[in-house]
Formats: C-alpha cells, sequence, structure tokens
C-alpha cells in the first residue's frame, strides 16, 4: 500500500507517509539510533510472542519491548534484538503469520514515535534454533525472502498487487476524517456475505489480511481436533500449506489434472475420504484458483459438499475467495456458498479485489467456537483500515455509481492485459491456460522447460513465478501476474519479446 499512497495526491486534511521501517532511516534512528538494523516493529505485543513461539519453540526467555499509542488508539509493540538473526526469522514468519508491509503508519503511529524519541532496552536472547518445522516452511519455494532480486527487476510473480482503484483516494480521505466507531462494520460485512456468497447471517471475525486468519485457523482447528489432515489441490497457495507444515500437521495433496482444469471433483473427494483417517480439512480457491486463475462453478462446488457428506466422515472446508469481483465475464459473478454456512469456513479480504497490495484487511465466517478461538490469537486492523473497509463494504452493498464504474474498468484492464499477454507469450511458443478472471495467468514455455523463470531473470532481469513455485511441473506451468504498474507491465512486454529475439540470434 506505500507505493499506492506515494502515488495519490489527496486533500490537504489528508496525511499519510508509509514506509517500510526498515528502509526508514530516519525512523529507525528515532526508535534506536545504535542499533537501528535490528529493530521489529510489530502490532501488537502478543503478536510477537506467539511469532518467537512458533519460531523457537514454547521456551523462550522473557522479552522486553515498548507498547506506544497513537493518538486515535492504535498501538504498535517495538522491540530490538542483539541478534540479528532473529530479525531475519521473524521476517520469514511474517510471510506466513502476520503481513509483508510495515505497520507504522497504517497505525497513525509515526508522530508519537517522533514526539517520545522512543529508546529501548536491547533484547539478550541467545543465538536462536528454528524448530524444524519452521526450518522446512522457511526452505520452500515460495517464500518470497528466498527470491533474489536485482536493480530495475520488472517483477511479474509473487504479490505483485499495483493496480489501486482511483476511488481508493476518497475512500481514505472519508476514512481519515470519519468519527465512525468500528462497530458498524460487521452489519456490512453479514450484508456483503448475503448479496455475494448467499450466506446468511453469521458471526464475523476480521483481521489483519487473509494469511493470519488461515495462520489462526489452522492453530485453533489443531487445538480441537488433533488428528486432523490438511488436504490441498496440486498448484494450491504453497504458503499456506507451509504454515500447515509449521503447526505440524499432516497434509495430503491432491493430483488433480489439466483435463480438469485442476479443480477438485468429486472423485478426489471420495478417494481422499477412503485412503486417510481422521477428519479432513480441505482448503479450496472460490471462485477463481490460484495460480490457475480457472473458475468454479455453484454446481460444482455444491457437488464436493454433497460427495463429502455422503463419504459418512468429518469434512471440513475452508473456501478462500480473497479473488472474489475480478470475474472477466459478468454471467460468472454469482456464487452461491450457502452449502458452506454451517460447518465450514469462508474466507476473504479486500488487497486482491482493489488490486491494492498491503491494504491488510481480512475477514473469516464460520462456527462460533472456532472463530472465538481465532480472536484470541490475532490481531484486529487498525482503525484507519477498518474504516476504509467500511466505506468498501458499504459503497458496494450500495452499489455505489462511482465504486462500481472503477471496479468495472479494474476488470477490463486485467482482462485486456491478460489477452496482450497471451498474444506475446504464444508467439513466442508458450501454451497459455485462458484465465476466467482474477490477476494472473499460467503458461506453459516451449518444451516444457522448468528452468525458464531463471534465464528469465538471469537475461533481461525479468521474475515470474516458476513451476516449482506454482506446483504445476508436469506442465511447467509458470504464473504471471497481471496486477502490475501500467509501467512496469509494459516493460515485461518488451523484456519478453527482447529474450526470444537475442535467443533467436
Amino acid at each position: 500500500m506505500h507505493k499506492i499512497i506515494a502515488e495519490t495526491v489527496f486533500s490537504s486534511h489528508a496525511f499519510l507517509n508509509y514506509g517500510d521501517i526498515q528502509g526508514d532511516i530516519d525512523l529507525r534512528k528515532i526508535i534506536h539510533p545504535s542499533a537501528p538494523e535490528q529493530v521489529i516493529i510489530l502490532p501488537s505485543s502478543k503478536t510477537l510472542r506467539r511469532n518467537l513461539q512458533l519460531l523457537y519453540g514454547s521456551h523462550i526467555p522473557e522479552i522486553s519491548y515498548q507498547e506506544v499509542t497513537s493518538t486515535n488508539n492504535s498501538s504498535l509493540c517495538i522491540a530490538i534484538f542483539q541478534n540479528p538473526d532473529i530479525i531475519r526469522h521473524l521476517k520469514l514468519i511474517a510471510e506466513l503469520t502476520y503481513s509483508r508491509v510495515s505497520v507504522v503508519d497504517e497505525h497513525c503511529i509515526r508522530e508519537p514515535l517522533e514526539k517520545k524519541q522512543v529508546s529501548i532496552n536491547i533484547n539478550t536472547l541467545s543465538p536462536p534454533v528454528l524448530t524444524r518445522e519452521c526450518q522446512r516452511a522457511f526452505t520452500s519455494e515460495t517464500t518470497e525472502a528466498s527470491r533474489e532480486i536485482k536493480i530495475n527487476t520488472t517483477e511479474l510473480d509473487y504479490g505483485v498487487n499495483e493496480l489501486p482503484l482511483p476511488h481508493f483516494n476518497t475512500l481514505f480521505t472519508e476514512a481519515t476524517m470519519s468519527q465512525k466507531t468500528t462497530n458498524d462494520l460487521n452489519p456490512e460485512l453479514t450484508k456483503n456475505l448475503s448479496q455475494e456468497f448467499n450466506i446468511p447471517a453469521t458471526k464475523i471475525t476480521i483481521g489483519l489480511g487473509t494469511a493470519p486468519l488461515f495462520e489462526a485457523l489452522i492453530a485453533t482447528v489443531k487445538e480441537q481436533n488433533p488428528d486432523i489432515t490438511a488436504v490441498f489441490p496440486q498448484g494450491a497457495y504453497g504458503e499456506f500449506i507451509n504454515t500447515v507444515t509449521m503447526h505440524r500437521l499432516p497434509t495430503k495433496i491432491l493430483q488433480t489434472s489439466l483435463d480438469s482444469l485442476y479443480k477438485i471433483t468429486p472423485d478426489h473427494i471420495q478417494t481422499i475420504a477412503e485412503t486417510t483417517h481422521g477428519p479432513l480439512l480441505i482448503y479450496i480457491n472460490a471462485p477463481f484458483i490460484n495460480p490457475t486463475a480457472q473458475a468454479y462453478s455453484t454446481e460444482e462446488l455444491k457437488a464436493l459438499k454433497t460427495k463429502a457428506t455422503t463419504t459418512g466422515k468429518n469434512i471440513i472446508f475452508i473456501i478462500d475467495t480473497i479473488f472474489q469481483g475480478l470475474h472477466f465475464n459478468s454471467e460468472e459473478a454469482q456464487l452461491d456458498l450457502s452449502p458452506f454456512s454451517e460447518r465450514d469456513f469462508v474466507l476473504g479480504g479486500l488487497s486482491k479485489r482493489c488490486s491494492m497490495g498491503g491494504l491488510r484487511f481480512g475477514w473469516i465466517c464460520g462456527p462460533v467456537k472456532e472463530l472465538e478461538g481465532i480472536e484470541k490469537i490475532t490481531d484486529a486492523p487498525s482503525p484507519l483500515i477498518q474504516n476504509i473497509a467500511l466505506g468498501f463494504y458499504t459503497q458496494l452493498n450500495t452499489r455505489d455509481p462511482i465504486l462500481m464504474k472503477q471496479l468495472e474498468k479494474q476488470r477490463s484492464t486485467l482482462k485486456k492485459r491478460a489477452d496482450e499477454l497471451t498474444q506475446v507469450l504464444e508467439k513466442n511458443g508458450w501454451t497459455v491456460l485462458p484465465p476466467k478472471g482474477g490477476l494472473f495467468l499460467v503458461a506453459s514455455p516451449p518444451d516444457k522447460d522448468t528452468d525458464i523463470t531463471r534465464k528469465l531473470f538471469e537475461r533481461v532481469n525479468l521474475r515470474i513465478n516458476s513451476p516449482q513455485w506454482t506446483g504445476l511441473t508436469q506442465e511447467a506451468f509458470c504464473r504471471w501476474m497481471l496486477s502490475t504498474s501500467e509501467s512496469e507491465y509494459k516493460k515485461a512486454l518488451k523484456k519478453i519479446n527482447r529474450f526470444y529475439a537475442d535467443s533467436a540470434q
């Protein structure tokens, strides 16, 4: 979100200077001049202690930290560690449990920090040893921290999402000036879930994006069902799989195929039920699948639920709707998730729908007992972000003409880019799986070259997601993001053509 705010002209009464603490020299000096590279800032001391326990186990020494509270009652926990490995590990755990962006200015905390000249005692934890589960999760291809970036790298890979709605300017300004309490958010969310998914009024928990809610869900479900097995389709979002690994849950990968567009079928449900002991937790992206950008229909999802019921086995679904609203064909927009509204979980958020990476707001609905457990171990977004979400969902529910027009233009832009990128790739011998919506497409290079991503990066400084990242290695499908800035998107097309022009010489 920091790039979006930096490039947006706001009214004079609205100001937010958003930056990454690791790259913000002035702020690092304010917090602790003698050891700026060792600063870590998290939304609460609860998050800090929880993440350290996930990293190093339940027995960690006492740590010192300082809570700083802003004028709008947002609070942050500031801690400084003597051991630099701790900072590196906390950055990695943030990929799985919290957020990829700084939280300083999201919480309107910069001014209090500058005024207080905060100085905190350095923690002297001994050299840490990661748990075996964290070591396995961090060595995954899908952990962003493992990426190599050079000067002027064009990124069409992991998490690029910088095609913001111009209407964000209005939403942000109104949220900044709003005197509304965040208690108004739940009715609008409830109304939206009813309108878009036919989910009846239910308990909803909000958090700092879908990743922390998913992680808290896994921890909660494991506590209540110690023998449960997590099930993912081939090619499912790798960081969520890593999160399950970190929590030591057994994992099964369903071997989907191109013939079924990499969707889970009722036959998959039957087979996994017959071959796995204990309850099952099955993860599905809907309507749009990451990474293939194919879409489930209401009928397909209902068939999966029906099959799960007839097996007689305890099967719980997680339906991740993070790409809802990004359809290319309006006729495929509706999705009835009412069959999943009692025992299952439905997860969603804002950052993908608004093409605004860093807009850390997510929601989850499901059984009350589990949601109460999630609330105990995850943090709520700042009042500012909650008010932005309130404005968005209120206008979405009333079909505000300005917002609806911009959402339509966003979808049109994404489809146009998908078509243009498809033409360039197919001209150079790639096989494209046409996307139904969302922010990306997958394509297989000539000769199914599984090393193509390394070659693109080394020769023309272009990054895309590899077949190892997508998990679709048989067809060597790579993922190309569509939601980058216009300038970066144009650079990427030129780099593709240059790569193949150079190769032909």
